[in-house]
C-alpha cells in the first residue's frame, strides 16, 4: 500500500534524522574534550587555568546530553582522567573562596587555605588563578600580622622594635591598595574586607602602646 510505503519512508528519515542530530551532539562533546586534552600550539598560551575552564564546560556539556547520546562520546575516559589531575587544585580553589574576611573563622580558614595551596605541587599551583594566588599571599600578610600581635610581650627586650614593626605594618595595610588582591579588578572590594579585619586587630595593638 502506498500509504504505508510513505509514512515507513517518513519514520525512517526522522529516525535518521534524529539519529544525525545525536551524533552530532556527541561529536560536539567529544571536540570540547579534545580542546581541553590540547596543549598550545608555537606561539599560542593556554594557561591551566583555561585548562580548568576547558574541561569544566566539556564536562557540563557532556552531563547535559540525553543517556543514550552519551554513549556516543568515544573520549569520555580522557575526560575523567584530566578531571582526576584538575580535582586537587579545584577543591583548594573551593576552599580559598571560601575564607571571608568579615567571618569570625576567618583565621582559622585562611590558615587553612594556604596549607592546602602550599601542599600543592608546583605543577598543580599553575591551576590556581592569579586572583587567587594574591589572595593566598594576603592571607598569609594577615597571618602573619595577627602572629606578631600574639608574640608581643612587654617583658621582652624585643617589645619596643617588635610594637614598632606591628605599628608600621598594620598602617600599611589599613590601606587597600596596598593589598595584593586589589590589582585584580573583579575582587577589588576584597582588599576592604582585608582592611576591616586588620581594623578588629587593632585595639589589641592599642592596648600595647598605652
Amino acid at each position: 500500500d502506498i500509504d504505508a510505503l510513505t509514512n515507513l519512508k517518513l519514520e525512517l528519515e526522522t529516525a535518521s534524522n534524529e539519529k544525525a542530530a545525536e551524533l552530532k551532539l556527541a561529536t560536539d562533546v567529544e571536540a570540547l574534550i579534545k580542546l581541553a586534552q590540547e596543549t598550545p600550539k608555537a606561539g599560542e598560551v593556554q594557561s591551566e587555568v583555561d585548562k580548568l575552564k576547558n574541561i569544566q564546560a566539556a564536562r557540563a556539556a557532556y552531563d547535559a546530553l540525553p543517556k543514550t547520546t552519551k554513549k556516543l562520546v568515544n573520549n569520555l575516559k580522557t575526560l575523567t582522567a584530566m578531571e582526576r589531575i584538575a580535582s586537587k587544585p579545584l577543591k583548594v580553589m573551593q576552599t580559598i573562596d571560601a575564607v571571608d574576611p568579615e567571618s569570625t573563622s576567618f583565621a582559622s580558614r585562611a590558615k587553612s587555605a594556604v596549607k592546602a595551596y602550599d601542599n600543592l605541587t608546583t605543577t598543580l599551583k599553575n591551576y590556581i588563578s592569579p586572583a587567587q594566588k594574591a589572595k593566598i599571599e594576603d592571607f598569609k600578610t594577615y597571618l602573619d600580622y595577627v602572629a606578631k600581635i600574639k608574640a608581643l610581650k612587654a617583658s621582652s627586650p624585643l617589645f619596643a622594635d617588635q610594637l614598632a614593626e606591628i605599628v608600621k605594618l598594620q598602617t600599611k595595610l589599613i590601606s587597600p591598595s596596598n593589598w595584593e588582591i586589589s590589582k585584580h579588578a573583579e575582587e577589588a572590594t576584597f582588599a576592604n574586607k582585608l582592611v576591616e579585619a586588620i581594623k578588629r586587630e587593632q585595639p589589641k595593638v592599642d592596648a600595647f602602646q598605652q
